[in-house]
């Protein structure tokens, strides 16, 4: 609750990017600056970022309920609501998109191993699936500025 009204609501007037950047910085300095931990956290601000602005582009060239916020059972802002099976699959891929990004994410946080591992270390793992889920992101972000 403390990053939502101390930090994501007063950075929103400087733009949604500035404000989710901030929180998970923030959020970043209250774990230690942990380099796993860090690299988690802002990676998933700009995931979080990128499909919001991808949804919202998507929702209103499609007029359909695709949002990052899920629209009412009885949507009257979108022509095409949940019943539509293109939303519906649109919906799931998003879904499965945030799965992945998690799980790959995930493989960073080692419970077995106790000791901090070196910056190199860190990201070894990343490196060992080429990077494929920040190459996603950016597939995304690429996406997002032709539409």
């Amino acid at each position: 609750m403390f990053l939502i009204s101390d930090v994501f609501k007063p950075l929103w007037r400087f733009g949604g990017f500035t404000a989710i950047i901030g929180t998970y910085f923030v959020s970043s300095l209250l774990h230690g600056l942990n380099f796993q931990l860090s690299g988690i956290l802002f990676s998933l601000a700009f995931y979080s970022y990128i499909e919001h602005t991808l949804r919202k582009k998507i929702a209103l060239k499609l007029d359909a309920c695709v949002l990052s916020k899920s629209c009412p059972s009885e949507c009257h802002q979108h022509l095409y609501t949940h019943r539509f099976v293109f939303v519906k699959l649109l919906n799931l891929m998003f879904t499965f998109i945030d799965i992945y990004h998690l799980s790959y994410l995930g493989c960073l946080i080692d419970l077995h191993n106790d000791q901090q591992l070196s910056f190199k270390e860190s990201f070894q793992r990343w490196h060992h699936q080429f990077y494929s889920s920040h190459l996603l992101a950016i597939v995304m972000t690429v996406i997002y500025l032709f539409l």
